[in-house]
Parts: structure tokens; sequence; C-alpha cells
């Protein structure tokens, strides 16, 4: 892919973050949508890859949990927790998401 290319859909990535609390993200979550993102991760790095279709990148991820659908114990807390927020991207038909730290 050309460097210009990949720089476009980068930004484009970049101005597409966005930041909710997980009732936002609840319904992605039901219909088993959700990956989520390690805190040691650039999330926009790992949308792109997923976009690329970059499949080495993001089974060495997924070996490692840097990447993955999110417990059902993280979901409980997250429930209960209404004042946590986080990073998230589209890319189909994934929902990237990021806890945020503060």
């Amino acid at each position: 892919m050309l460097a210009a290319a990949v720089e476009d859909i980068k930004q484009r990535l970049t101005d597409d973050l966005m930041t909710t609390c997980w009732e936002g993200l609840a319904a992605h979550c039901k219909k088993d949508h959700l990956l989520l993102v390690s805190k040691e991760l650039d999330i926009i790095d790992v949308a792109m890859r997923v976009a690329q279709d970059s499949v080495p990148h993001i089974e060495k991820w997924m070996v490692n949990e840097e990447i993955r659908k999110p417990s059902l114990n993280q979901i409980t807390t997250w429930e209960n927790s209404p004042e946590l927020e986080f990073d998230f991207l589209i890319v189909q038909p994934w929902v990237l998401i990021q806890e945020k730290t503060h």
C-alpha cells in the first residue's frame, strides 16, 4: 500500500476516534462485535491493521491477549461503572474499544 494511502487511512481513523460510556457499546457487545484493545497498544495502529486485514499482526495480538473479546467479568464491571469511558473505532464488522485512562 502506498505511503500516502496509509497516511490517509490513518488520518481518517484518527478523525473517527470517539469516546463513549458502556451504555453506548452494550448493543455491539450483544452482537458479539466488540474487541478490547490493550492499553499497551495504540488503538489507531490496531484499527489500521484490522482494516488492512493484517493477519500476522492480529494473530500475534490475539495470542498475546492484547486484543480480545471482553470477558463476562469485564462486561459486568462495565455495566456497574457508568463513569468509565472508552475510546472506540468501528472497523467493520468490529468495534474496537479501549478503556480510557485518566
